[in-house]
């Protein structure tokens, strides 16, 4: 029986920090480990769950390599009706749909009160330092790919969310930190 081909678009913002070395990696390796996840899935295996996996792995791949820096991500895959966002961090995915724009994903930042009780649950803390708070006092981010010596309190897991496409989505914007610390989610219009 012949496998239905399905076409499946990739797109993906990644920001690294403590160098460019995991964002480099996570742009050249997690498209591939999310199609090699999403191809070889059981079909009782949720997509969400085959991306996680790829995240996960692409983590994990990273980290043996020994390079202390990490980064962020957000991506977006369209698989025939549908689009799933995926978001580590605070990269962020705003849709425009009908005039009005909205965040489809949660930055995973350390002052997240899930976050914060997450990593202390865990053994880890978080404090104020340089007029942010910090896992560790180091690193904003609560989730993110590579920071190996945070890595039992800052995960590689991502939020995946998925849609439906439909007629009035307009655009849809992925960015880093650095777009959404200076306009905002409704500025985009």
């Amino acid at each position: 029986m012949a496998k239905k081909l399905v076409l499946a678009v990739f797109f993906g913002i990644y920001d690294g920090h403590g160098g460019s070395k995991a964002a480099e990696f996570v742009a050249e390796n997690l498209h591939k480990n999310m199609f090699q996840k999403l191809e070889n899935r059981l079909e009782n295996i949720a997509k969400q769950d085959a991306i996680r996996e790829a995240y996960l792995k692409t983590d994990k791949e990273f980290l043996k390599l020994g390079v202390s820096s990490g980064a962020c991500r957000v991506t977006a895959l369209v698989e025939g009706k549908e689009l799933f966002i995926s978001n580590v961090g605070d990269c962020r995915a705003v849709i425009c749909r009908g005039g009005w724009a909205k965040a489809l994903t949660k930055d995973h930042r350390a002052t997240e009160v899930d976050e914060r009780t997450r990593i202390e649950k865990n053994g880890g803390y978080v404090e104020l330092h340089r007029g942010a708070w910090r896992v560790h006092g180091v690193l904003s981010v609560s989730r993110s790919i590579g920071d190996a010596h945070l890595n039992d309190w800052v995960l590689a897991e991502p939020d995946t969310r998925i849609l439906a496409l439909t007629p009035d989505m307009e655009y849809l914007v992925l960015a880093s930190d650095g777009l959404w610390e200076e306009v905002g989610n409704l500025l985009i219009l």
